[in-house]
């Protein structure tokens, strides 16, 4: 789910990775603007040049060879910039496992994030040495993403359009035995019980199929029948015992998919404001996460 192309960048140990932004699971979903942020890692220096970060001979020139160490204590990152104003530069960790933000409509929010730049103005950071952009723990990555203050050089909340590609609800109804709305959408418990709500993100790409086989939001496959009747599954050998897995006929859902809206995108990759697909990239309300 790893992709290219935005202003939202985000790395794991030794790897730099460029992707595009969205939703729980934030990872290549955004369609905001060409990228205008970069993000470069470097294993080695180069011999001859103190301080030249290499990765390769061809990046010192007549000052190679490139020397890379064991281990990660020469590593370094630059992160440079075509944005030609203020911006504020954020950076945020999270797991592997986990997800880069939350979604809640009209807005993604940023996992964790943390002001690291304030009012940044030069085309780049200059040589990052390994404490002053550490690594993420293995199994972890390193997001990178910013806003570009107002006119009058005042803080905006905002980091552009993203289409999150999701349903819409968090979860899934499971209920077994099942009373009638297994497999059903769900934010919490209460549509569900005596089941539960199981949280998930859904990739979708329409409204009325259901999930996961057919791309859908209208609800979720389920076992049918026997013992597990009620389950949420996407087999019926593992999750049903033999009994069928399969989707109950419900109303359609809300795909949050840009492509499903009769609006088209602006050269930034927004659509409309009040469009019920539209999402911004923010970062949660906190006195410790906004930059000044």
């Amino acid at each position: 789910m790893i992709l290219a192309s935005s202003r939202n960048y985000v790395r794991r140990l030794h790897l730099i990775v460029f992707i595009t932004f969205a939703s729980v699971c934030w990872i290549s979903m955004d369609r905001s603007w060409a990228a205008t942020i970069s993000v470069r890692y470097f294993r080695g220096t180069c011999m001859a040049a103190v301080g030249i970060p290499c990765n390769s001979t061809l990046d010192c020139g007549a000052s190679g060879p490139c020397v890379v160490a064991a281990g990660t204590a020469d590593d370094s990152t630059i992160v440079s910039s075509l944005q030609g104003t203020s911006m504020d530069l954020y950076r945020g960790q999270t797991s592997t496992v986990g997800s880069v933000g939350s979604l809640s409509m009209p807005q993604a929010i940023l996992s964790a994030p943390v002001c690291w730049m304030p009012d940044w103005m030069l085309p780049d950071t200059g040589v990052l040495d390994i404490n002053a952009d550490p690594n993420p723990p293995v199994d972890s990555v390193e997001y990178y993403d910013y806003t570009i203050d107002d006119a009058l050089g005042n803080n905006v909340n905002a980091m552009d359009c993203s289409n999150p590609g999701i349903c819409s609800n968090r979860g899934w109804c499971d209920q077994v035995p099942n009373i009638g709305s297994a497999g059903f959408p769900c934010d919490d418990d209460s549509p569900c019980l005596p089941g539960t709500c199981v949280l998930m993100v859904t990739g979708c790409n329409n409204d009325a199929a259901a999930a996961p086989f057919t791309n859908g939001c209208s609800a979720h496959s389920v076992c049918i029948g026997g013992t597990m009747d009620g389950h949420l599954c996407t087999s019926s050998v593992a999750d049903c015992g033999g009994s069928a897995c399969s989707a109950p006929v419900a109303p359609a859902g809300s795909c949050i998919n840009t492509n499903l809206s009769p609006n088209s995108l602006d050269v930034a990759g927004c659509l409309p404001l009040g469009d019920p697909l539209y999402v911004t990239r923010v970062v949660p309300s906190t006195v410790f996460s906004t930059c000044p």
